[in-house]
This record gives structure tokens, sequence and C-alpha cells, in this order.
């Protein structure tokens, strides 16, 4: 039987999801070890932020497409120059993108700020470059805030589990903390999650 060139597509891209989703699980297990035996070496250079986080959109600009979500970046009015490892903030701005993405519906937006600011956590203050990225999804139960970013760790609110590992949010804490710098979620009055990390200057 010979297929049609609209089957030959479809089986086409599952190979691709399944391998790229396999590809995920890899790199994430590769990098989750390489910080726990203490040989990631982060590579740390002045960059300026609004330019880094906009690398992230750009490269993520297909996959919100197809899920017909915008995003909608309020940069800073001004330059916001850090010393960050820029290939390791990307990847960290992009999976809390990606997961909001995931977790907001067709037709809707994601919001990502940068800020500056201080803020205390575990009587440790912060300051420095703070960015926050907003889905409009269903949140995150209240309970759950403090266990998100937990290795293995998934919301009973995340509706694509068959797609995710829970390796993304534990290796976005590592590479936050690596910084000097912090990583929290939480819950938006209006409704939906904001995640945030905060660089330290």
């Amino acid at each position: 039987e010979t297929l049609s060139r609209d089957k030959l597509k479809h089986f086409f891209d599952r190979i691709t999801q399944s391998g790229n989703r396999l590809l995920r699980l890899v790199s994430n297990i590769l990098d989750m070890s390489k910080f726990e035996s203490g040989t990631m070496e982060l590579i740390r250079t002045t960059h300026e932020l609004n330019s880094t986080i906009q690398i992230a959109i750009d490269e993520l600009e297909p996959y919100s497409k197809d899920h017909k979500v915008d995003i909608i970046f309020n940069k800073y009015t001004k330059a916001t120059l850090a010393m960050i490892d820029q290939d390791l903030v990307i990847q960290v701005i992009h999976n809390l993108l990606t997961n909001a993405i995931k977790h907001s519906k067709p037709e809707n937006e994601v919001n990502i700020e940068l800020t500056f600011g201080a803020k205390k956590f575990a009587g440790k203050e912060f300051a420095g470059t703070i960015v926050s990225i907003r889905d409009h999804g269903p949140g995150i139960p209240e309970d759950e805030l403090n266990s998100i970013f937990d290795f293995y760790y998934q919301s009973s609110n995340n509706l694509n589990r068959k797609d995710s590992f829970g390796l993304g949010l534990g290796i976005c804490k590592q590479i936050i903390e690596a910084h000097n710098g912090f990583i929290w979620a939480e819950n938006h009055p209006e409704g939906g999650a904001v995640f945030s990390f905060i660089v330290c200057s």
C-alpha cells in the first residue's frame, strides 16, 4: 500500500517529536549530572539582557505560532548589562517560556518583563535584574509553589505530563543559583502563573 503525502508527513512528524523528546531528556540529564558533580562551568561575560531575552523569544517564535500564543515582551527602557553565562540564561528563559506557552490557551499571550529590584528569601537579600514570565493558564496549587523546582516534580495542574520529565525547572534553579541569584513561582491575582528569577549585579 502506498501512503499518501499527508500520512507520510504525519509519521515523520511523530518520529521528529519523539527524537526531540529523547534529545531533551538526554540533555537535561547531562546538565543535571554536571551541576550535581560540580563540573558545570559558567562562562560569565557582560551581556545586554534585553537582547538576551529577545534571542530566546526569536528562537521560540515558530513554537509560539504553532500554539497560537503571542509573546509580549516589556523591555526595560535603558541598557541592562549583566555578567552572565548567556547560553545558560537563554536556556532558563527558553524553558520558562516553553512552559508558559504550553499552559496557555490558543489566541492568548505570554508576558515577559525585565525590571530591577531587590527580593528577600529565607533571610537573604538578592538585588539585581528580575525577569518575570507570566502565562494565562490554570496556575499552580499554593501547596506546590515551594516544590515546583524539585527534580522530577510535576504540578498536579500540568496537563502535559507525558511531554515532561520534571527536570527543566530543577535545572533552571541550579543555573540561576550558580549566578548567585534566586528563582521562584507565584500565582498572578488575575489568573495564571508567574515564574521569575533575579540575577544579582
